[in-house]
């Protein structure tokens, strides 16, 4: 019997001297850019997916606190006054 694999995680905590690059690299607008178009292709493949219903689940969630007035949808815009 084959002892079991560790689990490896995607972004598994980096070490400090990584970790900061990763993050320098983040904060520049050349990375920004890209790392923002990326995004927006996975949503729009996300959409237009078999998946579609869990967006739109997650495009109505609710965020924030009822009692205080805070809780608008993920999708909210401002309201024209």
């Amino acid at each position: 019997m084959t002892p079991p694999r560790p689990r490896r995680t995607v972004l598994g905590l980096l070490p400090r001297p990584e970790r900061q690059a990763v993050a320098e690299a983040l904060r520049t607008e050349t990375v920004g850019g890209p790392v923002l178009l990326a995004a927006a292709a996975v949503a729009l493949a996300w959409a237009n997916s078999p998946w579609a219903e869990s967006c739109t689940a997650v495009r109505d969630f609710h965020v924030g606190i009822p009692a205080l007035g805070l809780d608008p949808p993920a999708s909210a815009s401002p309201s024209p006054s």
